[in-house]
């Protein structure tokens, strides 16, 4: 046999080749095709690889919270130096108490300090062991890493009230102990009312079959609610916010979404508006506002930069405004017969297209409106979800800095007198959802050791 023989007999028989080959591809669009159909259909194979893709992806997202090695949910990158009180120049006010509230160290945590940052007593609360029984929770969460507090407030005897956002509401004495617990998706906001209890935002979940509120909206979604608690935990009042729309004659405003249909929801387990606060028109500023009458609540809405104010008993809606403000949260009213609002100014730059957070003032009546801290360099300050004020007494303000762990206090002039940052480690922070200054008079506690 010759080298030439040799070589034809071993050369590949290219008619073989295309044969595997096309088999092979043949094979694979087969594979793909009915890929495409199972996921057309989705049907049961596909829905069993999904639920498996979905749970190892899931799984290792929250490797390390679920390992409890790192609480990623509370943490954010730092973006300003020190670590707990950094400023501390407010006259007079070496007997302030401010009450903190959110993740310290490893926990939800309340704490009560000092203005030169001594810690006066300490509040840890664990949501896993206030709620042993969690059957009530459609979406039940991992650990005490995956539920936040937001929203708490303490009581003159040292009891706090404290909420897990859409997870539950709990009250506990100064040692920590359960005084009640609410197994209800409270969440955000946590205000006394001056007929007694509490105004909190709450959610109900309409299911598919259940009637919704509107016959444009489709189920299932979650329906914002005014919820009013009594002081023994107990909701004596549910008030619907899709109704109180549909009542007012504002679909206009319930729908306000971009879409081009009627529906204000875009997919489903939807919410409808994010309600992020309540606030009680107190007895002694009524007189302020002649639009308004005492009980009157103060809301807001933040996916429709919307804030509005509302009888809770007629639920007629008497004043309304979206904007300027952008993704607001905390309204409250002020003497004067103003409303004050801190406006997030949320946008997808870390607030750099927007200019970061405001404090902004409005007068329901002329609807002037004006920045009164936040717009000066020295002033800086952007969370992009959360976010607290308070005006003070001396006519400056309080503001919490939710996202970056933040909160500083600033006088009549916007100088800022008193800063505190919740360091976490050299590179990140932790959240902080509430801070509230007490005078020293407040609390009728003489003594905190819970020993």
């Amino acid at each position: 046999m010759t080298a030439l023989d040799e070589a034809i007999m071993n050369r590949p028989d290219t008619s073989k080749i295309v044969f595997y080959a096309t088999a092979v591809l043949v094979v694979l669009g087969l594979v793909f095709a009915a890929g495409l159909h199972a996921g057309a259909r989705q049907t049961l194979p596909y829905q069993a690889v999904k639920f498996v893709v979905n749970q190892v992806s899931e799984i290792w997202e929250e490797r390390q919270t679920v390992l409890k090695t790192k609480p990623e949910h509370f943490l954010q990158p730092a973006r300003y130096d020190g670590s707990g009180v950094t400023v501390n120049d407010v006259r007079d006010g070496d007997d302030d108490l401010i009450f903190l509230a959110g993740f310290f160290e490893d926990s939800n945590e309340m704490r009560l300090i000092r203005r030169n940052g001594d810690v006066v007593h300490r509040w840890p609360v664990s949501y896993f062991e206030l709620f042993p029984d969690r059957d009530y929770f459609r979406t039940l969460p991992k650990s005490d890493w995956n539920v936040a507090t937001h929203g708490a407030l303490a009581l003159p005897d040292g009891s706090v009230v404290v909420i897990f956002d859409y997870a539950g509401l709990a009250k506990v004495d100064k040692c920590g102990e359960v005084v009640w617990t609410l197994e209800h998706p409270a969440h955000h906001s946590l205000q006394r009312s001056e007929t007694g209890g509490f105004w909190v935002p709450g959610r109900e979940l309409i299911e598919v079959g259940d009637q919704p509120h509107a016959p444009f909206l489709e189920p299932p979604y979650y329906g914002e609610t005014l919820l009013k608690v009594s002081d023994d935990g107990k909701i004596e009042e549910t008030i619907s916010m899709t109704e109180v729309f549909v009542k007012n004659d504002l679909l206009s405003v319930l729908t306000t979404t971009g879409s081009t249909s009627l529906s204000p929801l875009r997919r489903k387990y939807n919410e409808i508006g994010h309600l992020n606060k309540i606030e009680e028109l107190p007895a002694r500023l009524a007189d302020d506002f002649p639009l308004f009458e005492e009980g009157d609540l103060l809301i807001s809405m933040r996916d429709y930069n919307l804030v509005f104010v509302m009888d809770p008993d007629s639920h007629e809606i008497k004043w309304w405004q979206i904007g300027p403000w952008v993704r607001q949260h905390d309204p409250d009213y002020q003497e004067g017969g103003t409303i004050t609002i801190f406006d997030n100014r949320r946008d997808t730059s870390d607030g750099a297209f927007l200019g970061g957070s405001h404090i902004v003032r409005v007068e329901p009546v002329t609807r002037r409106y004006e920045v009164i801290f936040g717009a000066e360099e020295a002033q800086q300050m952007y969370t992009e979800i959360r976010g607290l004020h308070a005006m003070r007494p001396n006519g400056g303000v309080l503001a919490v800095e939710s996202q970056r762990g933040r909160i500083i206090e600033a006088d009549a002039t916007g100088r800022i007198v008193w800063e505190y940052i919740n360091r976490y480690d050299d590179d990140e922070i932790a959240i902080l959802t509430e801070a509230i200054v007490y005078e020293d008079e407040y609390f009728n506690v003489s003594n905190w050791d819970c020993e």
